[in-house]
């Protein structure tokens, strides 16, 4: 009896672990307009924190620009995910880091309605919502590597 009744704590655990980690399509959806996202184009994401350190946010952003002097890659849109609760914190960091890329609000869910791991810093994703690559702080130190490997990513189909 005692084994049955933590069989069943654990598969409602499990379904809830599911549940709460499950890609959110009509999010992606509203992103993919919102972005103008087109069928053939992917998106770098980015997560940021207003106390983050200056190489969390350096990094990615010298992958983004290093991304742009690139000839031989299609077309990508930028988005920055900003971890605040008011849109005048968004107004700092676009004037702070001269942010002229989308940026949008994260009230500390957009990692996880997006399918991606809690400790993603920078992602790619098609307009399909399929994620192609995911990085967190420690994996994107080689910024040549992350490069290489974003460029590879965006060539693909």
């Amino acid at each position: 009896m005692l084994s049955g009744l933590i069989i069943c704590k654990i598969l409602m655990i499990n379904l809830i672990l599911f549940i709460s980690s499950h890609f959110d399509q009509n999010y992606f959806d509203q992103l993919k307009v919102d972005l103008d996202l087109k069928n053939d184009e992917k998106v770098i994401i980015t997560f940021q924190t207003l106390d983050n350190c200056i190489k969390c946010y350096q990094i990615p952003f010298l992958i983004i620009m290093d991304l742009r002097k690139i000839k031989n890659i299609p077309d990508f849109k930028v988005l920055c995910f900003l971890k605040c609760n008011r849109k005048k914190e968004l107004d700092v960091f676009k004037k702070k880091f001269d942010w002229n890329d989308y940026l949008m609000m994260d009230k500390g869910d957009a990692r996880l309605k997006l399918g991606l791991k809690k400790d993603t810093h920078l992602a790619i994703i098609d307009a399909n919502g399929s994620i192609m690559f995911e990085f967190n702080q420690e994996n994107m130190q080689d910024i040549d590597k992350c490069v290489l490997k974003i460029t590879k990513a965006l060539n693909s189909k």
